[in-house]
């Protein structure tokens, strides 16, 4: 199976600057993190 992933940059003040949102409509799923690779920018 394939699905589309979302990635769109967090534009609200609930999580620090730099987040972004990852959705998969079809499963209902979200999720949120840093950068869209999952590292931290150290």
């Amino acid at each position: 199976m394939t699905y589309t992933i979302i990635h769109e940059k967090v534009s609200n003040t609930s999580l620090p600057k730099g987040y972004f949102y990852a959705h998969i409509p079809p499963l209902d799923l979200s999720t949120h993190d840093l950068d869209i690779d999952g590292k931290k920018n150290c």
